[in-house]
């Protein structure tokens, strides 16, 4: 199932990242909203994604935020 999240939250960042121009990244708690699950639900799977640099992490003003690599 973790391999369902990985898809599932790197199409939540894609998708941000089209509707804004890149211009916008998308806090995790925000990809779990979506997906209709706890944060602990992904965090696995956004560690394994991190790992395999599928994402970029920046620091916004009040969260971290991801960004498409």
């Amino acid at each position: 199932m973790e391999n369902n999240y990985e898809d599932k939250i790197l199409e939540a960042i894609n998708e941000t990242h089209n509707k804004t121009n890149g211009k916008c990244g998308i806090k995790s708690i925000e990809i779990a909203s979506k997906l209709g699950v706890t944060f602990l639900d992904i965090r696995d799977s956004l560690n394994d994604l991190n790992d395999k640099k599928a994402f970029k992490i920046r620091k916004g003003i009040n969260n971290i935020l991801l960004f498409k690599a």
